[in-house]
């Protein structure tokens, strides 16, 4: 599988705030996630992935997302 960082970007960027959970778990994770695993979260940066903007996926590996990609689950936060 080749990452394409640069398309990866784009894909977060272009997921709107309005669109995330605004549920206290979501913002609480949105607030916290990048201290708990800075070098997670710095890893991730470096492939193009916003740490904050995740999308759950409730049936492994089934996230509706048709092209290849990784999913990875951080707790506890």
């Amino acid at each position: 599988m080749n990452a394409d960082i640069a398309r990866t970007k784009e894909y977060y960027q272009s997921v709107a705030e309005s669109a995330l959970c605004n549920c206290d778990y979501c913002c609480n994770y949105r607030i916290h996630i990048k201290s708990a695993f800075p070098k997670v979260a710095g890893y991730l940066a470096s492939l193009g992935i916003d740490i904050e903007k995740f999308r759950v996926a409730t049936s492994y590996p089934s996230t509706g997302i048709k092209e290849d990609h990784f999913v990875i689950e951080l707790f506890p936060v």
